[in-house]
């Protein structure tokens, strides 16, 4: 599970196999991501492709 929480809305790409999408909007958004292959993943906020997270999946 994570937690966003923005001041605008958004969609955040996460380079994940198979890769995954989450749409959040203003204020705070709930998401559930599934890592299946162990690794550093990757989370990029889509508009501006700054990596805003990096998910150590075992």
């Amino acid at each position: 599970m994570i937690e966003i929480q923005s001041d605008r809305a958004g969609e955040l790409h996460v380079h994940s196999t198979p890769e995954q999408y989450v749409e959040f909007d203003a204020g705070r958004t709930s998401a559930q991501l599934v890592i299946e292959t162990p690794g550093s993943v990757e989370v990029e906020e889509h508009d501006t492709s700054a990596v805003v997270a990096l998910i150590e999946a075992r």
